[in-house]
């Protein structure tokens, strides 16, 4: 399922990213122009990069047009990863350093997608390295091929597949993490939350007993003095006995409803460490989640 972020927060990471993959590119342009030797290229270049940034141009003017759900994210990841490989292959291939920035669609998928997508995409990314690595050598005149040149070539694309990999792992790892962190902040809150009510429950309820204590106390005394009049019938005196009885039984209640109300003082109070408090909340979520 895809992780629990507001819909305007998903739209705004993706424009963002998009952004610093457009600059990417036009640095990647540059390159393969400048050093590479690709200036019959630089026109077709330009235009695939405005024209591929169209999606960027929607999500920055319009983005409530656009509802994330995770296919349609996936489906835009998956036409940045053609957008950067056909730059990249008109760049200059393998040999433009910035094919890196076939990182950036497979590690947003990392952020806001399933775990499933982000493997999908970064199995295309690295299917499309391989091809771009392939086409690089080919194209290369047969003065220039070699095995230590292909030795070179393989060792790149195998350098730019374990960047992706591990940065993509990374992300969704950090990602899921600060969830849970999350999660668990709000856990806390709602214990104290809870915990502040029951102490104040417990303060009423101790204030009442105060005042509840004089009544009783004056009940239990006329009751005590009219026992010591002996006009009175036996019957009278038996009940006035019990009244004095359970009048002193409900003094004996409300003075431990009292206590119990009461604040206990700070050294009679266990501190725990926060990151104590932090683990066993972590540990509370993720028995949920064995659970479910």
């Amino acid at each position: 399922m895809m992780q629990e972020v507001s819909r305007g927060a998903i739209v705004d990471a993706i424009v963002g990213f998009r952004w610093v993959m457009l600059l990417g590119q036009a640095m990647a342009i540059a390159t393969g122009a400048l050093a590479l030797a690709e200036q019959d290229n630089f026109a077709i270049l330009l235009t695939v990069l405005l024209i591929g940034h169209l999606p960027t141009y929607l999500l920055a003017l319009y983005p409530r047009w656009f509802v994330p759900n995770n296919w349609r994210l996936e489906l835009l990841f998956i036409y940045d990863l053609i957008h950067n490989g056909l730059i990249i292959w008109l760049a200059g291939g393998i040999f433009n350093p910035f094919l890196l920035l076939m990182i950036v669609p497979v590690t947003s998928a990392a952020i806001v997608c399933k775990l499933g997508s982000t493997f999908r995409l970064m199995g295309f990314a690295i299917f499309l390295i391989i091809i771009i690595g392939i086409d690089s050598y080919h194209r290369l005149a047969n003065n220039f091929q070699s095995d230590v040149l292909l030795t070179y070539i393989s060792m790149t694309g195998m350098a730019f597949i374990l960047a992706i990999c591990f940065a993509s792992i990374i992300a969704f790892r950090l990602t899921r993490e600060g969830k849970r962190l999350e999660t668990a902040a709000g856990l806390l809150r709602s214990m104290l939350e809870r915990e502040r009510g029951v102490s104040a429950l417990g303060a009423h309820a101790a204030a009442t007993a105060h005042e509840l204590g004089s009544p009783l106390s004056t009940i239990a005394i006329i009751a005590s003095e009219l026992t010591k009049d002996k006009r009175l019938p036996d019957d009278v005196v038996n009940d006035l006995t019990e009244l004095r009885d359970q009048t002193r039984r409900c003094r004996e209640i409300l003075s431990d409803l009292a206590r119990r109300g009461e604040v206990p003082d700070q050294q009679d109070c266990e501190w725990l460490p926060l990151n104590v408090t932090i683990d066993r909340a972590l540990h509370r979520i993720t028995d949920s989640d064995k659970k479910w």
